[in-house]
Protein backbone atom coordinates (compact mmCIF):
# COMPACT_ATOMS: atom_id res chain seq x y z
CA UNK A 1 0.00 0.00 0.00
CA UNK A 2 1.26 3.81 0.15
CA UNK A 3 -0.21 6.29 2.05
CA UNK A 4 -1.82 9.58 1.09
CA UNK A 5 1.01 11.27 2.67
CA UNK A 6 3.66 9.33 0.02
CA UNK A 7 1.26 10.24 -2.83
CA UNK A 8 1.47 14.31 -2.00
CA UNK A 9 5.13 13.70 -1.89
CA UNK A 10 5.34 12.49 -5.03
CA UNK A 11 2.64 15.43 -6.51
CA UNK A 12 5.13 17.70 -4.81
CA UNK A 13 8.10 16.97 -6.10
CA UNK A 14 6.32 16.72 -9.37
CA UNK A 15 5.65 20.23 -9.24
CA UNK A 16 8.99 21.00 -8.35
CA UNK A 17 10.30 19.47 -11.07
CA UNK A 18 8.18 21.89 -13.23
CA UNK A 19 6.30 19.01 -15.14
CA UNK A 20 3.28 21.10 -15.49
CA UNK A 21 1.18 18.29 -14.45
CA UNK A 22 -2.89 19.43 -13.43
CA UNK A 23 -3.25 16.08 -11.62
CA UNK A 24 -1.16 12.92 -10.44
CA UNK A 25 -2.86 9.95 -9.25
CA UNK A 26 -0.64 7.62 -7.53
CA UNK A 27 -2.05 3.54 -7.58
CA UNK A 28 -0.32 0.50 -5.72
CA UNK A 29 -0.72 -2.60 -7.09
CA UNK A 30 -1.32 -3.92 -3.83
CA UNK A 31 1.62 -6.81 -4.45
CA UNK A 32 2.25 -8.94 -0.95
CA UNK A 33 5.86 -9.94 -2.10
CA UNK A 34 7.60 -6.75 -1.99
CA UNK A 35 9.28 -4.36 0.58
CA UNK A 36 6.81 -3.15 3.59
CA UNK A 37 6.00 0.27 2.19
CA UNK A 38 3.40 0.88 5.29
CA UNK A 39 4.88 -0.45 8.20
CA UNK A 40 2.79 -3.48 8.51
CA UNK A 41 5.34 -6.25 8.70
CA UNK A 42 8.29 -5.53 10.69
CA UNK A 43 10.33 -8.73 12.48
CA UNK A 44 8.57 -7.35 15.51
CA UNK A 45 5.50 -5.81 16.68
CA UNK A 46 7.89 -3.03 18.94
CA UNK A 47 9.38 -1.85 15.66
CA UNK A 48 8.29 -0.57 12.06
CA UNK A 49 9.00 -2.13 8.47
CA UNK A 50 8.57 1.67 6.88
CA UNK A 51 12.04 2.44 5.49
CA UNK A 52 12.48 6.49 4.66
CA UNK A 53 15.16 6.30 2.21
CA UNK A 54 13.32 3.47 0.61
CA UNK A 55 10.46 5.57 0.11
CA UNK A 56 12.50 8.37 -1.05
CA UNK A 57 13.79 6.11 -3.76
CA UNK A 58 10.25 5.23 -5.17
CA UNK A 59 9.09 9.22 -5.00
CA UNK A 60 11.95 9.71 -6.81
CA UNK A 61 11.93 7.25 -9.42
CA UNK A 62 8.75 7.77 -10.01
CA UNK A 63 8.94 11.73 -10.78
CA UNK A 64 11.56 10.27 -13.23
CA UNK A 65 9.32 8.57 -14.76
CA UNK A 66 6.61 11.11 -15.55
CA UNK A 67 9.55 13.21 -16.40
CA UNK A 68 10.25 10.34 -19.02
CA UNK A 69 6.67 10.58 -20.17
CA UNK A 70 5.91 13.97 -20.30
CA UNK A 71 9.13 14.27 -22.53
CA UNK A 72 8.00 11.10 -24.57
CA UNK A 73 4.03 12.48 -25.07
CA UNK A 74 2.64 12.34 -28.33
CA UNK A 75 -1.50 12.40 -29.93
CA UNK A 76 -2.63 9.35 -29.58
CA UNK A 77 -5.93 7.44 -30.81
CA UNK A 78 -7.72 5.67 -28.09
CA UNK A 79 -9.47 2.10 -28.00
CA UNK A 80 -10.73 0.42 -24.80
CA UNK A 81 -12.66 -2.41 -24.14
CA UNK A 82 -13.24 -5.52 -21.22
CA UNK A 83 -12.62 -8.92 -21.38
CA UNK A 84 -14.23 -11.08 -18.51
CA UNK A 85 -11.52 -12.69 -16.25
CA UNK A 86 -14.17 -13.78 -13.79
CA UNK A 87 -12.99 -17.67 -13.69
CA UNK A 88 -9.53 -16.49 -12.87
CA UNK A 89 -10.25 -14.48 -9.50
CA UNK A 90 -12.05 -15.95 -6.30
CA UNK A 91 -14.32 -13.63 -4.23
CA UNK A 92 -13.89 -15.43 -0.95
CA UNK A 93 -16.17 -13.51 1.25
CA UNK A 94 -19.77 -13.76 1.45
CA UNK A 95 -21.87 -12.38 -0.09
CA UNK A 96 -20.10 -13.23 -3.62
CA UNK A 97 -20.02 -10.56 -6.11
CA UNK A 98 -17.85 -11.26 -8.53
CA UNK A 99 -16.28 -8.23 -10.26
CA UNK A 100 -13.67 -10.12 -12.45
CA UNK A 101 -13.42 -8.02 -15.53
CA UNK A 102 -10.36 -6.85 -16.90
CA UNK A 103 -10.21 -3.23 -18.66
CA UNK A 104 -7.58 -2.09 -21.32
CA UNK A 105 -7.24 1.42 -22.33
CA UNK A 106 -4.90 1.82 -24.95
CA UNK A 107 -3.27 4.63 -27.63
CA UNK A 108 -2.06 4.37 -31.22
CA UNK A 109 -0.09 7.39 -32.66
CA UNK A 110 -1.05 8.61 -36.07
CA UNK A 111 0.92 5.94 -38.35
CA UNK A 112 -1.28 3.16 -36.29
CA UNK A 113 1.66 1.93 -33.83
CA UNK A 114 1.24 1.06 -30.55
CA UNK A 115 2.20 3.44 -27.92
CA UNK A 116 0.65 2.64 -23.78
CA UNK A 117 -2.20 0.00 -22.55
CA UNK A 118 -3.53 0.84 -19.24
CA UNK A 119 -5.09 -2.49 -17.42
CA UNK A 120 -6.96 -2.29 -14.60
CA UNK A 121 -7.95 -5.86 -13.13
CA UNK A 122 -9.45 -6.21 -9.19
CA UNK A 123 -7.42 -9.72 -8.48
CA UNK A 124 -4.89 -9.84 -4.90
CA UNK A 125 -1.01 -10.21 -6.59
CA UNK A 126 -0.44 -13.12 -4.17
CA UNK A 127 -0.51 -16.07 -6.46
CA UNK A 128 3.36 -17.14 -4.74
CA UNK A 129 1.03 -17.46 -1.11
CA UNK A 130 2.45 -16.02 2.18
CA UNK A 131 5.45 -18.03 2.18
CA UNK A 132 7.61 -16.80 -0.32
CA UNK A 133 10.57 -14.49 0.77
CA UNK A 134 11.82 -13.27 -2.70
CA UNK A 135 10.63 -9.78 -3.66
CA UNK A 136 8.85 -10.25 -6.98
CA UNK A 137 6.15 -8.39 -8.36
CA UNK A 138 3.60 -11.61 -8.30
CA UNK A 139 1.56 -11.72 -11.41
CA UNK A 140 1.38 -8.32 -12.73
CA UNK A 141 4.90 -8.43 -14.30
CA UNK A 142 3.57 -11.31 -16.56
CA UNK A 143 0.18 -9.21 -16.96
CA UNK A 144 2.31 -6.46 -18.36
CA UNK A 145 5.12 -8.40 -20.62
CA UNK A 146 2.95 -10.54 -22.74
CA UNK A 147 0.62 -7.22 -23.53
CA UNK A 148 3.68 -5.42 -24.33
CA UNK A 149 4.72 -8.36 -26.94
CA UNK A 150 1.38 -8.60 -28.57
CA UNK A 151 1.61 -4.68 -29.25
CA UNK A 152 5.08 -4.04 -29.98
CA UNK A 153 6.02 -0.60 -28.97
CA UNK A 154 3.58 -0.57 -26.02
CA UNK A 155 4.85 0.77 -22.43
CA UNK A 156 2.02 -1.37 -20.48
CA UNK A 157 0.70 0.07 -16.75
CA UNK A 158 -1.47 -2.37 -13.92
CA UNK A 159 -3.20 -1.09 -11.96
CA UNK A 160 -6.29 -2.86 -9.21
CA UNK A 161 -9.27 -2.69 -9.45
CA UNK A 162 -11.61 -4.02 -6.82
CA UNK A 163 -10.01 -5.64 -4.19
CA UNK A 164 -12.21 -6.21 -1.37
CA UNK A 165 -14.71 -8.81 -1.17
CA UNK A 166 -12.13 -10.45 -0.79
CA UNK A 167 -11.04 -11.01 -4.45
CA UNK A 168 -7.43 -13.24 -4.62
CA UNK A 169 -6.37 -16.13 -6.88
CA UNK A 170 -6.76 -17.96 -3.91
CA UNK A 171 -8.16 -21.55 -4.86
CA UNK A 172 -8.40 -20.49 -8.75
CA UNK A 173 -7.53 -23.42 -10.77
CA UNK A 174 -5.08 -21.32 -13.17
CA UNK A 175 -3.50 -24.81 -15.13
CA UNK A 176 -6.32 -27.21 -15.23
CA UNK A 177 -4.73 -30.50 -15.81
CA UNK A 178 -5.61 -31.71 -19.51
CA UNK A 179 -6.48 -35.07 -18.03
CA UNK A 180 -8.06 -34.15 -14.96
CA UNK A 181 -9.25 -30.51 -14.94
CA UNK A 182 -9.70 -30.43 -10.95
CA UNK A 183 -6.06 -30.57 -10.77
CA UNK A 184 -4.31 -27.62 -11.07
CA UNK A 185 -0.69 -27.93 -11.99
CA UNK A 186 0.62 -24.61 -11.32
CA UNK A 187 0.07 -24.67 -7.16
CA UNK A 188 -0.40 -21.88 -5.31
CA UNK A 189 3.20 -20.62 -4.06
CA UNK A 190 4.98 -21.47 -7.74
CA UNK A 191 6.49 -18.09 -9.68
CA UNK A 192 4.54 -20.66 -13.00
CA UNK A 193 1.05 -20.15 -10.95
CA UNK A 194 2.30 -16.26 -10.89
CA UNK A 195 3.26 -15.90 -14.61
CA UNK A 196 0.54 -18.31 -16.36
CA UNK A 197 -1.79 -16.43 -14.19
CA UNK A 198 -0.91 -12.63 -15.70
CA UNK A 199 -0.49 -13.87 -19.11
CA UNK A 200 -3.37 -15.47 -19.03
CA UNK A 201 -5.22 -12.11 -17.89
CA UNK A 202 -3.22 -10.47 -20.74
CA UNK A 203 -4.51 -12.34 -23.37
CA UNK A 204 -8.27 -11.74 -22.41
CA UNK A 205 -7.39 -8.13 -22.84
CA UNK A 206 -5.77 -8.06 -25.74
CA UNK A 207 -8.41 -10.28 -27.43
CA UNK A 208 -10.58 -7.94 -26.37
CA UNK A 209 -9.29 -4.93 -27.70
CA UNK A 210 -7.97 -6.15 -30.69
CA UNK A 211 -11.68 -8.36 -31.74
CA UNK A 212 -14.01 -5.47 -29.90
CA UNK A 213 -12.01 -2.19 -29.29
CA UNK A 214 -13.99 0.67 -29.64
CA UNK A 215 -12.62 4.02 -30.76
CA UNK A 216 -13.32 6.39 -27.90
CA UNK A 217 -13.91 10.04 -28.11
CA UNK A 218 -11.61 12.84 -27.43
CA UNK A 219 -11.98 13.39 -23.33
CA UNK A 220 -9.89 13.61 -20.42
CA UNK A 221 -10.76 15.66 -17.26
CA UNK A 222 -10.12 15.05 -14.04
CA UNK A 223 -11.83 15.74 -10.71
CA UNK A 224 -11.27 15.21 -7.35
CA UNK A 225 -12.75 16.27 -3.87
CA UNK A 226 -11.16 15.73 -0.40
CA UNK A 227 -12.20 13.06 1.85
CA UNK A 228 -12.41 12.62 6.04
CA UNK A 229 -12.37 9.36 7.56
CA UNK A 230 -12.87 9.11 11.33
CA UNK A 231 -10.43 5.53 12.12
CA UNK A 232 -12.77 3.17 14.65
CA UNK A 233 -9.99 0.58 14.53
CA UNK A 234 -8.18 0.24 18.10
CA UNK A 235 -4.96 -2.15 16.92
CA UNK A 236 -4.79 0.34 13.81
CA UNK A 237 -4.84 3.69 16.01
CA UNK A 238 -2.58 2.37 18.15
CA UNK A 239 0.16 1.70 15.18
CA UNK A 240 -0.80 5.05 14.44
CA UNK A 241 0.09 6.54 18.13
CA UNK A 242 3.46 4.39 17.84
CA UNK A 243 4.45 5.06 14.98
CA UNK A 244 4.78 1.70 13.68
CA UNK A 245 2.57 2.68 10.33
CA UNK A 246 3.31 6.49 9.89
CA UNK A 247 0.35 7.74 8.47
CA UNK A 248 -0.75 11.00 8.62
CA UNK A 249 -3.27 12.21 11.27
CA UNK A 250 -5.42 15.49 11.30
CA UNK A 251 -7.27 17.55 14.05
CA UNK A 252 -10.63 18.76 13.17
CA UNK A 253 -9.29 22.01 12.08
CA UNK A 254 -7.38 20.84 9.38
CA UNK A 255 -3.94 21.00 10.91
CA UNK A 256 -1.11 18.40 10.81
CA UNK A 257 -0.48 16.16 13.93
CA UNK A 258 3.55 16.30 13.82
CA UNK A 259 4.25 12.15 14.27
CA UNK A 260 6.18 13.61 17.47
CA UNK A 261 3.06 14.98 19.04
CA UNK A 262 1.03 12.05 17.57
CA UNK A 263 3.49 9.66 20.04
CA UNK A 264 3.16 11.56 22.84
CA UNK A 265 -0.82 11.03 22.94
CA UNK A 266 -2.69 8.31 24.07
CA UNK A 267 -5.52 7.04 21.65
CA UNK A 268 -8.31 8.44 23.72
CA UNK A 269 -6.62 11.90 23.98
CA UNK A 270 -6.52 11.44 19.96
CA UNK A 271 -10.10 10.88 19.88
CA UNK A 272 -10.80 13.82 21.87
CA UNK A 273 -9.14 16.61 19.78
CA UNK A 274 -10.88 14.82 16.76
CA UNK A 275 -8.13 12.78 15.18
CA UNK A 276 -8.95 11.74 11.67
CA UNK A 277 -7.18 10.47 8.56
CA UNK A 278 -7.75 13.17 5.68
CA UNK A 279 -7.70 11.62 2.55
CA UNK A 280 -9.68 11.57 -1.11
CA UNK A 281 -11.62 10.27 -3.88
CA UNK A 282 -10.74 10.49 -7.33
CA UNK A 283 -12.55 10.60 -11.01
CA UNK A 284 -10.61 10.36 -14.38
CA UNK A 285 -12.52 10.71 -17.86
CA UNK A 286 -10.29 9.02 -21.10
CA UNK A 287 -12.01 8.63 -24.03
CA UNK A 288 -15.24 6.56 -22.98
CA UNK A 289 -14.20 5.35 -19.96
CA UNK A 290 -14.72 7.46 -16.81
CA UNK A 291 -12.31 5.59 -13.88
CA UNK A 292 -13.35 6.24 -9.64
CA UNK A 293 -10.49 6.53 -7.66
CA UNK A 294 -10.64 5.11 -4.30
CA UNK A 295 -8.18 5.44 -1.10
CA UNK A 296 -8.30 1.84 -0.25
CA UNK A 297 -9.92 -1.85 -1.31
CA UNK A 298 -13.50 -1.76 -1.91
CA UNK A 299 -15.78 -4.68 -2.09
CA UNK A 300 -17.56 -4.99 -5.37
CA UNK A 301 -20.90 -4.90 -4.10
CA UNK A 302 -20.52 -1.44 -3.54
CA UNK A 303 -19.57 -0.44 -6.35
CA UNK A 304 -21.54 -3.12 -9.11
CA UNK A 305 -25.39 -3.63 -9.43
CA UNK A 306 -27.87 -6.16 -10.53
CA UNK A 307 -28.71 -6.94 -13.91
CA UNK A 308 -31.57 -5.05 -12.97
CA UNK A 309 -29.53 -2.28 -11.46
CA UNK A 310 -29.76 -3.18 -8.01
CA UNK A 311 -28.10 -2.93 -5.08
CA UNK A 312 -25.63 -5.88 -4.03
CA UNK A 313 -25.03 -4.74 -0.78
CA UNK A 314 -26.72 -7.23 2.27
CA UNK A 315 -28.16 -6.98 5.37
CA UNK A 316 -27.17 -9.68 6.78
CA UNK A 317 -29.47 -10.49 10.24
CA UNK A 318 -26.16 -11.13 12.84
CA UNK A 319 -24.46 -8.11 11.27
CA UNK A 320 -22.92 -5.63 13.64
CA UNK A 321 -24.99 -3.14 11.99
CA UNK A 322 -27.72 -4.86 10.10
CA UNK A 323 -30.50 -2.14 10.63
CA UNK A 324 -27.69 0.18 8.78
CA UNK A 325 -29.29 1.58 5.64
CA UNK A 326 -27.19 0.18 2.80
CA UNK A 327 -24.64 2.48 0.92
CA UNK A 328 -25.88 3.85 -2.74
CA UNK A 329 -23.83 1.31 -5.65
CA UNK A 330 -21.31 3.92 -6.99
CA UNK A 331 -20.89 2.98 -10.34
CA UNK A 332 -24.57 4.50 -11.32
CA UNK A 333 -23.02 7.74 -9.77
CA UNK A 334 -20.59 8.05 -12.65
CA UNK A 335 -21.84 10.00 -15.68
CA UNK A 336 -23.90 8.23 -17.82
CA UNK A 337 -22.37 8.57 -21.45
CA UNK A 338 -19.14 6.75 -20.19
CA UNK A 339 -19.87 2.96 -21.85
CA UNK A 340 -17.12 2.04 -19.17
CA UNK A 341 -16.88 2.81 -15.83
CA UNK A 342 -14.08 1.06 -13.72
CA UNK A 343 -13.03 1.59 -10.20
CA UNK A 344 -9.18 1.95 -9.10
CA UNK A 345 -7.92 0.69 -5.93
CA UNK A 346 -5.51 2.44 -3.44
CA UNK A 347 -5.51 5.08 -5.32
CA UNK A 348 -3.96 7.94 -3.42
CA UNK A 349 -4.03 6.58 -0.24
CA UNK A 350 -4.29 2.17 1.37
CA UNK A 351 -6.69 2.52 4.03
CA UNK A 352 -7.36 -1.15 4.15
CA UNK A 353 -10.89 -2.97 3.44
CA UNK A 354 -14.02 -0.59 2.50
CA UNK A 355 -16.77 -2.94 3.77
CA UNK A 356 -20.24 -2.02 3.29
CA UNK A 357 -21.44 -1.08 6.98
CA UNK A 358 -24.47 -3.47 7.04
CA UNK A 359 -21.85 -6.45 6.00
CA UNK A 360 -19.45 -5.38 9.12
CA UNK A 361 -18.87 -8.47 11.14
CA UNK A 362 -16.61 -8.01 14.01
CA UNK A 363 -19.03 -9.12 16.70
CA UNK A 364 -20.09 -12.61 17.80
CA UNK A 365 -22.61 -14.10 16.33
CA UNK A 366 -21.53 -14.00 12.91
CA UNK A 367 -23.41 -12.61 10.24
CA UNK A 368 -22.99 -15.61 7.61
CA UNK A 369 -24.14 -19.10 9.16
CA UNK A 370 -22.18 -18.55 12.43
CA UNK A 371 -18.58 -18.16 9.66
CA UNK A 372 -16.32 -16.31 10.87
CA UNK A 373 -14.70 -14.36 7.76
CA UNK A 374 -11.98 -12.14 7.18
CA UNK A 375 -12.24 -8.19 6.45
CA UNK A 376 -12.64 -6.54 9.86
CA UNK A 377 -9.10 -6.29 11.39
CA UNK A 378 -7.47 -5.05 8.15
CA UNK A 379 -10.21 -1.93 7.46
CA UNK A 380 -10.10 1.52 9.49
CA UNK A 381 -13.64 0.85 10.11
CA UNK A 382 -17.57 0.47 9.67
CA UNK A 383 -17.89 3.93 9.08
CA UNK A 384 -15.15 4.48 6.09
CA UNK A 385 -18.05 3.12 3.60
CA UNK A 386 -20.50 5.45 4.01
CA UNK A 387 -17.96 8.86 3.93
CA UNK A 388 -16.68 6.92 0.89
CA UNK A 389 -19.88 6.69 -0.72
CA UNK A 390 -20.58 10.08 0.56
CA UNK A 391 -17.72 11.70 -0.96
CA UNK A 392 -18.17 9.93 -4.37
CA UNK A 393 -21.63 11.16 -4.67
CA UNK A 394 -20.41 15.09 -4.10
CA UNK A 395 -17.44 14.24 -6.62
CA UNK A 396 -19.67 13.27 -9.38
CA UNK A 397 -22.05 16.58 -8.03
CA UNK A 398 -19.41 18.88 -8.97
CA UNK A 399 -19.42 20.80 -12.21
CA UNK A 400 -16.52 20.24 -14.26
CA UNK A 401 -15.41 23.33 -16.49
Amino acid sequence: GWFQQDALRIRRAAAAAGLGLDHVLVTSTHNHESKDTMGIWAVSVSESGYDEPYMEIIARQTVDALAEAVAALRPVTLRTARGDANHLVNDTRLPRVPDGGITIVHGDDDSGAPVCSWLVWGNHPEALGSDNTLITSDYPHSLRAPVEARLPGTIAVFSPGTLGGLTPPIGVRVCPSADDPAVDECPPGTFARAERLGRAAADIAVDALVQGGVVAPDALAFRRLPLRVDPDHLTLFLAFNLGLMPRSIDEDDGTLLPRETVALLTIAQLKERGAHLMTEVDGLRLGDVEVLGVPGELYAELFVVSDTGQSLVERPANGDFADATPEAPLSPLLPADARLRIVVNQANDALGYIIPRSQWDADAPCAYDDESQYGEQNSVGPATAPSVAAAVAALYALTVQ
